[in-house]
């Protein structure tokens, strides 16, 4: 998805390794420090901090 979005302009050139982890990450500190390495309930994101994590994403690749 990312190397189509690089050829066709919608992103910059960007290393697409670095932009797959780049967006992966903030992910998956929510899904381990609020999920697997919680102790007691799960926290869910809501989806405005989703939403806020794909803005600022989407600014640094594009």
């Amino acid at each position: 998805m990312l190397q189509r979005a690089r050829e066709a302009g919608v992103i910059r050139d960007v290393d697409l390794d670095l932009a797959t982890r780049l967006f992966i990450g903030p992910m998956m500190t929510f899904v381990f420090l609020d999920g697997l390495a919680r102790p007691g309930e799960v926290l869910v994101p809501n989806r405005k901090r989703l939403d806020q994590i794909v803005e600022l994403y989407l600014r640094a690749v594009t």
